[in-house]
Protein backbone atom coordinates (compact mmCIF):
# COMPACT_ATOMS: atom_id res chain seq x y z
CA UNK A 1 0.00 0.00 0.00
CA UNK A 2 0.91 2.90 -0.96
CA UNK A 3 1.86 6.21 1.88
CA UNK A 4 2.05 10.04 1.42
CA UNK A 5 2.77 13.01 4.37
CA UNK A 6 0.20 15.73 3.15
CA UNK A 7 -0.62 19.46 3.56
CA UNK A 8 -3.04 21.78 3.83
CA UNK A 9 -2.85 22.63 0.37
CA UNK A 10 -3.93 19.53 -0.80
CA UNK A 11 -6.70 18.01 1.74
CA UNK A 12 -8.26 22.04 1.60
CA UNK A 13 -8.82 20.86 -2.22
CA UNK A 14 -11.11 17.73 -1.22
CA UNK A 15 -13.58 20.34 0.08
CA UNK A 16 -13.17 23.52 -1.70
CA UNK A 17 -12.90 24.06 -5.18
CA UNK A 18 -9.25 24.65 -6.60
CA UNK A 19 -6.96 24.20 -8.91
CA UNK A 20 -5.80 20.58 -9.00
CA UNK A 21 -8.89 19.22 -6.83
CA UNK A 22 -9.62 16.65 -9.54
CA UNK A 23 -6.11 15.13 -8.69
CA UNK A 24 -6.23 15.58 -4.52
CA UNK A 25 -10.22 14.17 -5.01
CA UNK A 26 -8.06 10.92 -6.40
CA UNK A 27 -5.55 10.73 -3.61
CA UNK A 28 -8.67 11.26 -0.99
CA UNK A 29 -10.61 8.12 -2.93
CA UNK A 30 -7.39 5.63 -3.33
CA UNK A 31 -6.17 3.62 -1.14
CA UNK A 32 -3.13 5.50 -0.06
CA UNK A 33 -2.61 5.84 3.78
CA UNK A 34 -1.69 9.31 4.56
CA UNK A 35 0.19 11.19 7.45
CA UNK A 36 0.19 14.16 8.72
CA UNK A 37 1.72 16.36 11.93
CA UNK A 38 -1.19 17.64 13.83
CA UNK A 39 -0.16 21.02 13.30
CA UNK A 40 -2.32 20.77 9.78
CA UNK A 41 -5.42 20.72 12.35
CA UNK A 42 -4.44 24.78 12.92
CA UNK A 43 -3.19 25.16 9.20
CA UNK A 44 -6.80 24.02 7.87
CA UNK A 45 -8.31 25.55 10.27
CA UNK A 46 -6.68 29.22 9.96
CA UNK A 47 -7.81 29.01 5.67
CA UNK A 48 -11.55 27.75 6.67
CA UNK A 49 -11.49 31.27 9.06
CA UNK A 50 -10.08 33.68 7.30
CA UNK A 51 -12.32 31.94 4.14
CA UNK A 52 -15.39 32.91 6.31
CA UNK A 53 -14.34 36.03 6.93
CA UNK A 54 -13.72 36.92 3.79
CA UNK A 55 -17.26 36.05 2.86
CA UNK A 56 -15.79 33.17 0.79
CA UNK A 57 -17.63 30.48 2.83
CA UNK A 58 -20.89 30.52 4.84
CA UNK A 59 -20.33 29.92 8.16
CA UNK A 60 -22.57 26.55 8.03
CA UNK A 61 -20.05 25.82 5.57
CA UNK A 62 -17.32 26.43 7.04
CA UNK A 63 -18.36 24.28 9.76
CA UNK A 64 -19.53 21.44 7.31
CA UNK A 65 -16.11 21.40 6.23
CA UNK A 66 -14.75 20.90 9.54
CA UNK A 67 -16.53 18.13 10.76
CA UNK A 68 -15.48 16.84 6.71
CA UNK A 69 -12.06 17.21 7.98
CA UNK A 70 -11.76 15.97 11.13
CA UNK A 71 -13.33 12.53 10.06
CA UNK A 72 -11.13 12.33 6.84
CA UNK A 73 -8.94 9.10 7.05
CA UNK A 74 -5.39 10.91 8.36
CA UNK A 75 -2.72 9.30 10.35
CA UNK A 76 -2.01 11.62 12.71
CA UNK A 77 1.63 12.36 14.23
CA UNK A 78 2.69 14.69 17.18
CA UNK A 79 4.59 17.70 15.95
CA UNK A 80 6.60 17.58 19.56
CA UNK A 81 8.31 14.87 18.16
CA UNK A 82 9.08 17.13 14.77
CA UNK A 83 9.76 20.35 15.87
CA UNK A 84 13.24 20.11 16.74
CA UNK A 85 14.46 18.44 13.20
CA UNK A 86 11.68 21.17 11.84
CA UNK A 87 13.39 24.22 13.13
CA UNK A 88 17.01 23.03 11.30
CA UNK A 89 15.36 22.25 8.46
CA UNK A 90 13.58 25.60 8.06
CA UNK A 91 16.94 26.83 8.45
CA UNK A 92 18.48 24.87 5.60
CA UNK A 93 16.08 25.35 3.63
CA UNK A 94 15.04 28.80 4.48
CA UNK A 95 11.39 27.77 4.31
CA UNK A 96 8.52 28.40 6.99
CA UNK A 97 8.84 26.13 10.29
CA UNK A 98 5.10 25.13 9.42
CA UNK A 99 6.26 23.65 6.36
CA UNK A 100 9.13 22.34 7.52
CA UNK A 101 7.05 19.88 9.83
CA UNK A 102 5.40 17.65 6.52
CA UNK A 103 8.95 17.69 5.78
CA UNK A 104 10.49 16.16 8.87
CA UNK A 105 7.75 13.96 9.39
CA UNK A 106 8.55 12.84 5.32
CA UNK A 107 12.06 11.98 6.50
CA UNK A 108 11.19 10.57 9.58
CA UNK A 109 9.17 8.04 7.91
CA UNK A 110 10.58 7.80 4.75
CA UNK A 111 7.69 9.06 3.02
CA UNK A 112 6.74 11.44 0.29
CA UNK A 113 5.55 14.42 0.85
CA UNK A 114 2.84 15.26 -1.17
CA UNK A 115 2.42 19.25 -1.83
CA UNK A 116 0.20 21.52 -3.84
CA UNK A 117 1.74 24.76 -2.55
CA UNK A 118 3.64 25.90 -5.15
CA UNK A 119 6.01 28.32 -3.43
CA UNK A 120 7.32 25.36 -1.50
CA UNK A 121 7.73 22.80 -3.65
CA UNK A 122 9.44 25.19 -5.92
CA UNK A 123 11.52 26.83 -3.27
CA UNK A 124 13.26 23.32 -2.19
CA UNK A 125 13.36 22.21 -6.48
CA UNK A 126 17.53 22.80 -6.04
CA UNK A 127 17.68 21.63 -2.18
CA UNK A 128 19.12 17.87 -1.53
CA UNK A 129 15.00 17.64 0.06
CA UNK A 130 13.41 17.62 -3.55
CA UNK A 131 13.62 14.19 -3.72
CA UNK A 132 11.25 13.63 -0.75
CA UNK A 133 8.63 16.17 -2.87
CA UNK A 134 5.71 14.97 -4.66
CA UNK A 135 3.66 17.44 -6.90
CA UNK A 136 -0.05 16.92 -6.82
CA UNK A 137 -0.36 16.78 -10.30
CA UNK A 138 2.49 14.06 -10.29
CA UNK A 139 0.43 11.86 -7.89
CA UNK A 140 -1.40 9.12 -10.53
Amino acid sequence: MTAYIIDASVILKWFIPEEHGERALRLKDSDARLHAPAFLTLEVGNVLSKKRRRGELAAQDTEDIWRAFRRAPLRWHSDETLVLAAFDLAQSTKQSLYDSLYLALAMELNLPFLTADRKFYNGLQHSEYHSRLLWIEDFS
